[in-house]
């Protein structure tokens, strides 16, 4: 009843915040009655989503705010330490309840919103320059559960850019296409997985536009068959 009590008082004095990180970056074997209610409540009322007041003054009051101060309690031992016995909420948002103790694990190998770069062409796309090629690597931040789906954009967008092919091309683009991109609307997935960087797609555009010009300026003697075009072999 006392560790409920201070804690309320501690709510409504403004400094709940404080005492939460002054608990989660302790170093010592800290395992008062107050410390574990302290970190009980706070772990609770996030979960929950509940009003738990400003973390810092004049600052959002929202649940992630909360969240930056009490992650650090998981990953740093304090949890595990205090309230071993009680599985908590992933922090990121995968859904699932983690004992402390195995909670850095979740978080670093298991959780399925965990953070991934694209690495899949590590030099950078391949888009047709001239006479020559620009490399320009995607370096997309991602969640792991997004990553066979966002790989398979860019991979039949480098497939496609190796080809003559204008409708591939721009189907592979529009597919590939950010939200701060005008062909984003003719997508068929806006997902942020499928999305990638504004300036890669530009220079893509840019390509296609040069090939429509080569293809106009040998359209008349590809209509009377003087030359014939194997556009997916480029030849």
């Amino acid at each position: 009843a006392r560790a409920v009590a201070a804690v309320e008082e501690a709510g409504k004095q403004g400094t709940l915040a404080k005492a939460v990180r002054s608990v989660t970056r302790s170093l010592s074997s800290v395992d008062g009655a107050v410390e574990r209610e302290l970190l009980r409540l706070a772990f609770d009322r996030v979960e929950e989503g509940r009003y738990l007041g400003a973390p810092v003054k004049g600052k959002d009051t929202n649940t992630i705010a909360w969240v930056s101060i009490l992650r650090p309690a998981l990953l740093e031992g304090c949890l595990p330490r205090l309230l071993p016995e009680i599985p908590r909420l992933c922090f990121g948002g995968c859904g699932h309840r983690v004992l402390p103790r195995d909670y850095a694990h979740h978080e670093a190998e298991e959780c399925d919103n965990r953070q991934y770069q694209c690495l899949l062409y590590p030099e950078g796309i391949e888009v047709p320059v001239g006479n020559g090629v620009r490399k320009m690597t995607c370096a997309c931040g991602l969640r792991v559960h997004q990553r066979e789906h966002h790989e398979a954009v860019e991979r039949e967008l480098q497939l496609a850019l190796r080809t003559w092919n204008i409708a591939r091309i721009k189907k592979a683009i529009v597919a590939a296409a950010p939200a701060e991109h005008e062909w984003y609307e003719r997508k068929k997935c806006g997902c942020v997985g499928c999305q990638l960087n504004e300036d890669l797609i530009r220079l893509c555009v840019a390509s296609l536009e040069r090939l429509k010009v080569r293809f106009a300026q040998c359209a008349e003697a590809v209509a009377k068959g003087r030359v014939a075009i194997d556009v997916d072999r480029c030849q």
